[in-house]
């Protein structure tokens, strides 16, 4: 259940997920959107509050709806998520089509055992 105190903090939580699933570092969106990384941290973190124009702007740059940066739900599951996981993704979504095809062929074939 989403607390209404931690709303910031699951907003962040949120974005700095979809952030690093898109192999974006801090800098790159603090550039798009015409602000400083040190205030995309502040977001990230849930020291700074969004309002509904910044919330959109992210939505449409990461391609997402509103709604999903505030899962509670998602957020506890994907903290699993390491951050050698979010790099290997990172690299993966760099590759060619051709080269993510081969790569996951290859993981599968390793990881059959």
């Amino acid at each position: 259940m989403l607390v209404k105190e931690n709303v910031s903090y699951y907003i962040g939580e949120n974005l700095r997920r979809v952030r690093l699933l898109r192999g974006m570092s801090q800098k790159e969106v603090a550039k798009k959107l015409e602000t400083t990384y040190q205030q995309i941290q502040k977001y990230e973190q849930g020291k700074n509050k969004l309002n509904v124009k910044q919330l959109t702007e992210f939505s449409e740059m990461f391609n997402v709806s509103i709604a999903s940066f505030f899962d509670y739900e998602d957020i506890q599951q994907n903290k699993t998520i390491e951050k050698r996981q979010l790099e290997l993704l990172h690299h993966y979504q760099k590759l060619s089509p051709h080269l993510q095809q081969s790569f996951f062929c290859l993981i599968k074939e390793i990881t059959k055992h």
